[in-house]
């Protein structure tokens, strides 16, 4: 994805937050939501990603 092993650790640990892009990314990845991600929503598919 192209960002640090660091950040990578940060993310999962809740110490940050990915940005926009890369939660997009992450999306595509997992194959759902950014909103799911984030935990706004419960709905692994419950918006498209463009």
């Amino acid at each position: 994805m192209g960002v640090s092993e660091n950040a990578l650790l940060r993310w999962e640990s809740g110490e940050a937050e990915p940005m926009a892009g890369n939660l997009v990314k992450l999306s595509h990845l997992y194959g759902c939501s950014p909103e799911y991600l984030l935990g706004y929503t419960n709905e692994r598919n419950a918006k498209k990603v463009c």
